[in-house]
């Protein structure tokens, strides 16, 4: 059966959280893996990392990671220090997924999230050289360690290198790690590609990740989203997909999560936050069953 996850933002408004609290409840709920934020482990001292390390082994639960960058580790800058800073960190964060016991390493992680070109610029290339360059060098430690490196493909509005699927497996090509693999993410599909099922089946093998919304963000199937849940689950099983699906909605206000990923509402307003998400869940289970599985 496909293995499906959370992102622990789902549930905190603060991006520094009570990650084994949120371990427990995503076991709880019927999820078999948390995905969370690498940031914050960079400042935890051991015993809280072991804790939250000992709290997934306990609950049978995965920990994917995703990173987000600023503008002092951006590897994709025309700042030669800068990039090599961001280098550097960006191994320590792969050390870190890898002390925690994870092997899954997305988000955008050749750029920073929510930056863009500066005003007047039209051209991506001097900002994909130095993107590339710099996960040329990165990649060589995921291998080391068993890392899948992740791409993830955002919309226009949040980036402006990786767009489109076609563009992230060009990037990879230029970057000729096998560890390094495309992450997509349904939302961001709706906005950018023609349809939500060909670049699935373009990416084949090197489709490493799935983050899972509707298109306006809310949970899959029990929202009153349009994406075609069936078309996809069927294009990842004609593909034999192995990655994980993690299930990414953002529907409360608040905070420095529902402030940056511009939240005004609540999207699920009277709704308890477990049963509505387990509500998505148990929509999507049966869609992955294989030979009666469920």
């Amino acid at each position: 059966m496909q293995r499906i996850g959370i992102k622990f933002a789902y549930w905190s408004k603060e991006w520094n959280a009570d990650f084994p609290s949120y371990i427990r409840r995503a076991k709880r709920i019927g999820f078999a893996i948390l995905e969370m934020l690498i940031g914050p482990f960079h400042s935890m001292d051991a015993k809280r990392i072991e804790a939250i390390k000992q709290t997934a082994k306990d609950e049978g639960i995965e920990l994917t990671f995703n990173v987000a960058l600023d503008s002092k580790t951006d590897v994709s800058s025309k700042n030669e220090a800068v990039r090599k800073n961001g280098v550097e960190y960006v191994k320590r964060s792969l050390e870190l997924v890898n002390r925690i016991g994870s092997t899954m390493f997305g988000g955008v992680n050749y750029g920073v999230w929510n930056q863009f070109m500066e005003k007047g610029e039209v051209d991506r290339r001097p900002y994909l050289e130095q993107s590339i360059k710099s996960v040329r060098e990165v990649a060589k430690t995921a291998e080391e360690l068993g890392i899948t490196y992740m791409l993830e493909v955002i919309n226009r509005f949040e980036h402006f290198m990786l767009n489109t699927c076609e563009e992230a497996l060009n990037y990879i090509e230029a970057v000729g790690s096998d560890n390094v693999k495309v992450h997509l993410d349904t939302f961001h599909m709706n906005i950018e590609e023609d349809n939500m099922i060909d670049p699935i089946l373009r990416a084949g093998r090197k489709l490493g990740h799935m983050h899972f919304r509707e298109n306006n963000g809310k949970a899959p199937g029990i929202g009153n989203g349009h994406i075609p849940w069936d078309d996809i689950v069927g294009a990842l099983k004609r593909i034999n997909y192995e990655g994980r699906v993690v299930l990414e909605p953002f529907v409360k206000p608040g905070g420095e999560i529902g402030e940056i990923l511009r939240i005004w509402r609540d999207m699920c307003p009277g709704e308890d936050r477990d049963e509505y998400i387990k509500k998505s869940l148990l929509f999507l289970r049966p869609k992955f069953a294989r030979n009666g599985d469920s």
